[in-house]
């Protein structure tokens, strides 16, 4: 398995980790179409007779049913892609939604009703970055009107909170420059700014799951010129963030591919070391 960033990751029904495409560097110079599967010990290249176009930055996300969604992601020379994919544990599906987000490096989580939340990302008919919010119902792409919404971001991070609620924070606004530090939560119909007095400092292509205590575990990322990688951990209980002090956490990186397995335990595997230049391919396990 060749290093990697932007790679799209998640869990299949069986436990196994899927992962998908990626990149060797943050411009996208060298994209991926393969599929691997991690057993815990090893990754396995699958070889399906129908796979998604090779792509980097494409958001995954592990349904209600044990399949995995993906979604778009972004293609040199060609730019944004809209299509919906869904993986059985054996062969990719092409999706024929009645209407698709159209928008690269945006974040995308899965709720409890089976669907999925997707925020943000570059809007491909004006090359700028998006406020808005869709939800995947199992068939189709629905946009959403909430009365209040997270400024325009690309990279941010999403999962879902120990109360159910889609929580979201930081990205980065690349046409003022803006890069967040705010979290905000998903209600169902609308956003909230939880205006936290202390929270991490603001980033982007940091990699974030909801742990099997319900709470969120943020790691990595880094700033708006993607010169400083970051190596800090943080926890979301609900109500505030916690910096994690483990001794263990990996050296700093941005845009690592990171899931939490069935049995509890987080896995993160790749991302890009940005001082260094060089994409990764090494795996880390928190248990």
């Amino acid at each position: 398995l060749p290093p990697t960033m932007a790679g799209s990751m998640a869990v299949l029904g069986n436990d196994q980790i899927l992962l998908f495409g990626g990149s060797n560097s943050p411009s996208s110079d060298t994209v991926y179409g393969t599929t691997w599967l991690f057993d815990g010990t090893k990754w396995k290249g699958l070889h399906p007779v129908t796979s998604p176009a090779p792509r980097a930055s494409a958001s995954m996300v592990t349904l209600a049913d044990g399949s995995v969604l993906l979604y778009g992601g972004y293609l040199p020379g060609y730019g944004n892609l809209d299509d919906t994919w869904i993986f059985d544990g054996t062969n990719w599906t092409a999706q024929d939604p009645a209407a698709s987000p159209d928008l690269a490096f945006g974040s995308m989580v899965a709720t409890a009703d089976g669907g999925a939340v997707y925020f943000g990302g570059i809007d491909q008919s004006t090359s700028t970055p998006s406020n808005s919010t869709w939800i995947w119902d199992g068939s189709t792409w629905n946009e959403q009107t909430p009365s209040v919404a997270p400024g325009p971001r690309v990279g941010a991070s999403m999962a879902v909170g120990p109360d159910g609620h889609v929580v979201l924070f930081g990205g980065l606004n690349t046409t003022t420059g803006t890069l967040y530090d705010d979290t905000w939560m998903w209600d169902g119909s609308t956003w909230h700014d939880l205006s936290l007095s202390a929270a991490p400092g603001g980033r982007e292509l940091a990699s974030m799951v909801t742990m099997a205590d319900g709470t969120i575990l943020m790691y990595g990322g880094t700033d708006a010129d993607l010169t400083t990688p970051m190596g800090d951990a943080w926890i979301f209980d609900g109500t505030g963030w916690t910096q994690d002090l483990s001794p263990d956490v990996p050296p700093a990186r941005a845009g690592a591919s990171m899931v939490t397995r069935n049995g509890g335990s987080v896995m993160l595997f790749g991302g890009f070391d940005v001082v260094a230049g060089v994409p990764l391919n090494d795996i880390w396990i928190r248990q």
